[in-house]
């Protein structure tokens, strides 16, 4: 890939951010209750726009995203099946760090479509963990770095984040994330008397582990920045109603709490029966 190829943008600032969007949104499309062949044709067109975007993190996140698809519908029978998949996750990064004395270095050689871009962020890794350093906490603010390939571009969210705000602010950032996929006891069983609920929760969880991967060699900006916190937020109200169905006796699926909510809007006054 030369340094003249083309790359799709479409209404996006950048053609990684064009292929982040296409990637994320591919859970949300599979996920959906409209049918097979609607879904597939979706699932197409975010396959396309990935593949326009020639950015390889996003290209990887779709794979993902559908492998964890068919890994769900293939074990939905299994409530354990989710535990399982962590485990081989943590174990599988695990062996990754004792195995390679530079993670990040096999990751980026292996896992990029063109090596002279992992060189560069190899060479910004290395840059921003010394700036991180230096000021670990509180970051540097919008001062410059004085390192020209931190001020040009930082192609990591998480790098760019820490080196401007500190660790403190992407540990919010991280738990702010992870606290909105944690599931509440009893959350199980009631997802599972609400299939739209159950899916919508795994959809969104999909989009933020997606968001999460890419965001590793990518920085998020304007639209996709938005979107990404949008995706956190909406993440934490599917939580919350699982948290109401196990505090309330009525009946507290998601269809009978949106026919609540649109009554008490219409008729503030108004008592919805069961």
């Amino acid at each position: 890939m030369g340094v003249d190829t083309i790359r799709a943008a479409s209404t996006f600032d950048h053609p990684i951010l064009f292929g982040s969007f296409c990637a994320a949104v591919a859970a949300i499309h599979l996920y959906s209750d409209m049918t097979a062949g609607t879904r597939f044709f979706q699932l197409a067109l975010c396959l396309v726009g990935c593949v326009a975007s020639l950015s390889s993190a996003s290209l990887l996140a779709f794979f993902m995203i559908v492998a964890l698809f068919s890994y769900d519908a293939l074990l939905r029978t299994y409530r354990w099946r989710w535990k399982l998949l962590w485990c081989v996750l943590l174990t599988g990064i695990c062996a990754l760090f004792i195995a390679s004395e530079n993670p990040a270095s096999w990751l980026f050689r292996n896992v990029t479509l063109d090596p002279q871009t992992s060189y560069f962020r190899l060479l910004i890794w290395d840059a921003a963990i010394n700036q991180i350093s230096d000021h670990p906490w509180f970051g540097i603010g919008f001062n410059s770095t004085g390192n020209p390939l931190l001020d040009d571009s930082t192609d990591s969210l998480w790098l760019a984040k820490a080196v401007t705000y500190g660790l403190s602010t992407i540990a919010l950032l991280f738990l702010a994330g992870l606290a909105a996929v944690i599931p509440i006891r009893g959350q199980a069983d009631i997802r599972r008397r609400d299939p739209v609920l159950d899916r919508m929760c795994t959809s969104f969880s999909l989009v933020l582990a997606a968001i999460t991967f890419i965001s590793i060699t990518c920085y998020f900006w304007n639209a996709v920045w938005l979107f990404s916190i949008l995706c956190v937020g909406i993440r934490v109200t599917l939580k919350e109603q699982c948290l109401l169905a196990r505090k309330s006796p009525r009946p507290n699926d998601l269809a009978y709490n949106n026919r609540a909510l649109s009554l008490r809007r219409a008729a503030p006054w108004a008592t919805v029966s069961s």
